[in-house]
This record gives structure tokens, sequence and C-alpha cells, in this order.
């Protein structure tokens, strides 16, 4: 690598425009080239400000304050704007489907090859490295629109990487992978550092196993650099390093009650015990699947063949690997999309005769994205849209509007307009507006995503204070740990079919399964190796 994608930060301080207080204060910082370092922090510490800063978006695009110096190596960011340095920084967004502009997977990878002026045999050498890598070839041609939240995260990385910088800069690039996405992206990381030389800086809120790869910590707290230490001097996991085999052995035992996981049995006998599911006797159905069926393209199915029922009051979670078919199964549920065989029964009503409105009723749906849902000019407007629109009186309206702010500490943020609010009061937003429509369903599409341990805690008290009033809760999550700690039931997806149905206890013991499936890694040698 070119030692001048090097970083040195002095004395950096930045303020959002109209914002007094700084969301950097006082950043001293040197990166070696070739180095790992790993920013880490709660919510709002200020870890994507600082990525932003390294890639000069802050202060060229942002605006606001800015004191001191940042350095990639000679270039001065505050005389280089980003465009001046593509040809040695790469930088993913904390939300990737924001950095997604281009009509199909293909494109999206090709055009920063392109913008570089590469050779043809070179676009198409790195074209093909960065499908396969990331295991984007069988969506090559499809829009990056289509993919999941997990498959978008993918892309975002394969574009950044195959235009190989000196420089990676990831905003929290392991938000939506499943375990076995994670384990490959950081193997990736680990070999491109290796092999080329590439300088790493990758943010997460807490995590072990990035800690683990890096060879440095720094630890972020309200905009100060509070330390920087050795990944050696970091408690880690100890399956950190070894494809997180030790964790999923802890799962088994506790959704087990205990029983060992070496007694799992064979992945398809499992399927063939599990797949009916149970009901208990006498209760009412909240939703129904019958044979369901769905392609975005003929001939080519994302859901297949998917019968189930959930009862009311039943807290259900929905896993499996990036593109299984979760979230657009998820989407079914509110009329965002139809079945193009079978049907679905919301309420006992088929959701084919119900409008989006009518359904948006029964279900509460949170997206992945809080950018896909938020389009208001102020949070108090966002959280009141819904009640308006059930055709609520207006004293309802403020009084769910008021009860839902308070919930989720934000009254006094209810005249912000949401696009200057973090990423966490961004999710905070968008469950309060769910909140504030009362629905007996809600369906949330991986909502700890990105969040540290304090946001993770308030989002799942407020599950149980639902569920504990009989609300039917779905959850799409790869958190294992919280499906055995919350879940009262677990459905499996593989390839558009509902593969496992039971209780964590039973299907989280099935370590055969849940490998096969990609909720479970292989070791990182053997993953090092397939890479």
């Amino acid at each position: 690598m070119n030692r001048a994608a090097a970083v040195r930060i002095s004395g950096l301080r930045y303020a959002y425009p109209g914002l007094s207080t700084w969301a950097l204060d006082a950043i001293d910082l040197e990166i070696q080239p070739g180095e790992w370092l790993a920013l880490v922090g709660a919510n709002a510490s200020g870890k994507t400000t600082l990525c932003r800063a390294l890639v000069s978006l802050v202060p060229h695009l942002t605006g606001g304050r800015f004191q001191g110096q940042v350095l990639i190596g000679e270039r001065d960011t505050r005389q280089h704007p980003p465009s001046a340095l593509v040809d040695v920084v790469g930088l993913t967004f904390q939300n990737a489907e924001s950095q997604l502009f281009n009509p199909s997977v293909e494109a999206e990878i090709v055009w920063g090859l392109e913008a570089l002026g590469l050779p043809r045999a070179v676009i198409a050498e790195r074209l093909a490295w960065a499908l396969h890598t990331f295991h984007l070839a069988d969506v090559a041609a499809q829009s990056p629109e289509r993919l999941s939240g997990g498959q978008q995260r993918r892309l975002a990385l394969a574009a950044v990487l195959a235009m190989q910088p000196s420089l990676l800069v990831l905003d929290a690039p392991l938000g939506g992978l499943d375990p076995r996405g994670r384990s490959e992206v950081l193997v990736t990381l680990q070999l491109l550092r290796q092999q080329r030389h590439v300088t790493v800086v990758l943010a997460e809120a807490d995590d072990p196993a990035v800690a683990a790869f890096a060879d440095r910590v720094a630890h972020l707290q309200h905009g100060r650099l509070l330390s920087v230490t050795s990944s050696a001097d970091v408690p880690q996991d100890a399956a950190a390093r070894s494809g997180e085999s030790a964790q999923l052995s802890a799962i088994a035992v506790r959704s087990g009650n205990g029983a060992q996981p070496g007694s799992a049995q064979p992945a398809d006998h499992s399927r063939q015990r599990l797949a009916a599911g149970q009901q208990a006797p006498g209760a009412t159905a909240a939703i129904t699947l019958e044979q369901l069926g769905f392609a975005y393209h003929p001939g080519r199915p994302v859901l297949q063949d998917v019968s189930l029922t959930i009862a009311a009051g039943e807290f259900v979670a929905l896993v499996g690997a990036n593109g299984s078919g979760k979230t657009t199964l998820a989407k079914h549920l509110i009329g965002l999309l139809r079945p193009t065989q079978g049907r679905l029964l919301v309420q006992g009503q088929e959701s084919a005769r119900q409008s989006v409105g009518a359904l948006a009723r029964q279900v509460g749906f949170l997206f992945q994205n809080p950018e896909r849902q938020i389009f208001s000019a102020t949070v108090s407007d966002e959280v009141a849209f819904g009640p308006r629109n059930l055709g609520l009186p207006a004293a309802s309206v403020a009084q769910r509007v008021a009860q839902a702010l308070a919930r989720f500490d934000l009254t006094e943020l209810a005249g912000q307009p949401p696009a200057v609010l973090s990423f966490t009061q961004r999710r905070r937003v968008t469950l309060a507006a769910v909140a504030a429509l009362e629905t007996p369903i809600l369906v949330l599409d991986e909502p700890t995503v990105s969040l540290d341990a304090e946001a993770r805690g308030g989002l799942l008290a407020w599950l149980h204070e639902r569920h504990a009033q009989g609300i039917t809760l779905v959850l799409v999550t790869h958190d294992l740990a919280l499906v055995a700690d919350h879940a009262q039931r677990v459905l499996v997806m593989q390839d558009g079919r509902l593969v496992a149905d039971g209780a964590p206890g039973e299907v989280l013991r099935q370590q055969n399964l849940l490998i096969e499936v990609g909720l479970a890694v292989a070791p990182v040698p053997e993953a090092a190796h397939a890479l």
C-alpha cells in the first residue's frame, strides 16, 4: 500500500449545522498504513461523524463548524473534497441502501471501476471477484432495490472493495448480515490486509469479533476519544475468531433449558419433525398462510409453498440467511407485496381483498431501514401521520402522539426534522410511529441492527410490554441469542421455503440445520480457504 493512505488526525472538533455541541471533540489519532482500527462506542458516540471526516464528507458536504486537521497521507481534507480522495479512500455508509443507485447489482459494482478509468479486462476481473466473494452472482442482473437488507450490505461492500482503495472506512458494515456473511466479510478484510496492505477503519457499536480481528480498538464516547488500546488487551469471547461456534453452543444450551447441543438431530429429520408447527387449542389465528408463493419475475420464485398459522398473542421469530425470503414474506403481511399463488389471511380476512390502508389498521410494520419509513417534516408529524389517517379525532391523535413520544424519549425532539437526527433517534421515531397506530399485530424487520446495548434493551422492553398486552409479534432477525431469550416460537426459512418451525429450545439445538441454512458459520480457517 502507498504510505500516503496513513491517517493523522489532530485537534479535530466538529459540530453539525445549527447545533452548539461538538459531535467530535478534540480528537487526536494516528493510523498506520496497513493497520486495522476498530471504532467502538454507543450510538451517538461520534463513530459515524468520524468516518465521514475520514473521507472528507465532513465538512465539505455537511457544512457545520470544523476545527483541527485530518490528513490522508499528505492530503488535507479541508483542501481535498471527497472527489479528490476517491483514488485512495473507500467508504460504506451505515445505511447501505443510500449508496446504491444503479439499475442492477452488476452495474453497481462496475460503476466505480469505470469511474477510475480502468481497462475493460481489469473491470471484468474485479467484477467476477466481487460477485463471487460476496455471493452475488445469482442476483447480478437484479435491481438493488429487490435485494434483502443483508444483500444490499454485501453489495455496498463489494462495490467499494472492487475499487481496491488503500484506505477502507466502513461504518457498521456487519449490520443486517447473517452469521455466515459476517464471518466472510471479516475474513475478506483480513485477507485484503495481508495481500494488499490495506488500511481498515471499521466502526461498530460493540462487537467482540471486530475487536478480535483489529490491531487496535478506539473507544469513543460523546464525541471524545476515551482510549486507544491494543486488541490483545480487549476481553474477547472465545467464539470471536472461531466462527462463533462457542456462541452457538451457549445459545443452544440457554434455549434448551440446559439440554446439550451434541444431541442435535440431522437437518432433514428436524425439518420433518418441526415443519407443521403447533397452535394452542382454541387460539384465534392472527396470520394464516396457505401454500403462499411469490416471484418478482416468472419462473424465479422468491417464496415457495409457505404454509403456517400464527396464533393471536404469539411472539414469533422469523430467521434465515440473507436472501432466504424473510423480508419478502414480512412485506406480504402489510400488503406491500401480494401472493402470486396461495393466499394470506390476516385476522381471518384474505389480504388480497384488502387495501394497504386497511391492512395498516391491523398490522404495524417496522422497516429495517428507518429512511424507508420516515417522510414527514417533523418528528411529531411523523408520529401523528398514522393515527390521523385512521380517521381518529384530533384529541385521540394528540394523546397517542404524546404517549408515543414520551415512551421513546422523543418529546424534546418533537419539533425537529428527522433528517438531522442520529440513526438511533430515527429508529426511535419509527418505533413511536408504529406504536401510535396501536395495531393488534406488529411485524419488525431487523429492529436491533446497529443499536447499542442500551437502545436494544429499550426496544426489547417495549416489545415485551406489547406482548403482555396480547399483541402478536413477528420479529425478523439474525440474532439467535435474541430468539433464544425472548421468542416463543421460531420459523426458519431457506431459499423461500419454511424448513423448520418450533420452540427455540427445539430448533436452536439443531446445529446441523443452522449451519445448513446459513445461521451458523464454519471456523474462520475454513471460511478463509473457501474465499
